[in-house]
């Protein structure tokens, strides 16, 4: 398993992304998304949007979900635009008959709150 490796899909790749809800902490809103695809590496995803009308900053985290245990990807900081999208990626192995979730996690001005993707078997 590659455990926190942090890369970019590329756009010859075909990703379909299931993600779970928004939620919001500060200026931020952010979630977390899961690789639907059923071949090829394991994929996971945060997109983070500033819904303020100045740059921001924040510290995240993105975590993967795999075969029960929650491995790092590792943890970041950021400054995004007014209005801005970002987003991070994280790519393990994938495993046959094994559960995959991103879970993520955003700290603005020492509140810290917690995402997930939704669970997903391949």
């Amino acid at each position: 398993m590659i455990v926190g490796a942090v890369a970019v899909p590329s756009a010859a790749q075909a990703i379909a992304f299931q993600c779970g809800s928004w939620e919001v902490n500060g200026s931020f809103q952010f979630r977390a998304c899961i690789d639907d695809t059923p071949q090829g590496d394991m994929w996971h995803e945060i997109q983070i949007q500033n819904r303020s009308t100045s740059s921001k900053s924040l510290t995240y985290g993105i975590y993967q979900y795999v075969k029960g245990l929650n491995y790092p990807c590792g943890t970041y900081s950021a400054t995004i635009g007014a209005g801005q999208t970002y987003k991070r990626y994280c790519v393990s192995v994938r495993y046959v008959n094994s559960y995959y979730m991103t879970t993520a996690k955003t700290t603005v001005s020492g509140s810290t709150v917690h995402v997930a993707s939704p669970l997903v078997y391949t």
